[in-house]
């Protein structure tokens, strides 16, 4: 059981962070018109980590949709997917999270699923940016 990215999309997600701009929000879009833009933003901290967005956004009626969004806890030890996000599918869900408590739950065969996607998509961003 996977809980966090493997070595090089961890290498990958850090080459994307380091890119933030000082309000923690970049959109980067090297592919020609070619790819969607991955829209990457820094979103909180707290005593687990830092939380961050990756998103590819399509439109439908005007709308932005994510296509799809998925967050991250980086924490020591490794980079966490958090949630997972598909507007066109109506898809939503969360393999961890951070109870009122503080403490930091998560649900192993869904967080093992999002690894995997996570992995394989962050390898996609990689060779359609060129990063």
């Amino acid at each position: 059981m996977n809980l966090f990215l493997n070595k090089a999309s961890e290498a990958i997600f850090n080459k994307l962070i380091a890119q933030l701009d000082e309000y923690g929000h970049i959109k980067i879009d090297n592919s020609d018109g070619l790819y969607m833009p991955i829209v990457v933003e820094r979103l909180a901290e707290n005593k687990h980590g830092i939380i961050y967005s990756l998103a590819h956004y399509g439109k439908q009626n005007g709308d932005a949709m994510r296509d799809p969004d998925m967050t991250f806890l980086v924490r020591q030890g490794g980079i966490m997917p958090m949630s997972y996000q598909q507007d066109y599918l109506g898809v939503y869900e969360e393999s961890s999270e951070i109870g009122e408590d503080g403490y930091l739950r998560y649900k192993p065969k869904l967080l093992n699923q999002h690894v995997k996607f996570a992995n394989m998509w962050l390898r996609n961003i990689q060779a359609q940016q060129r990063i």
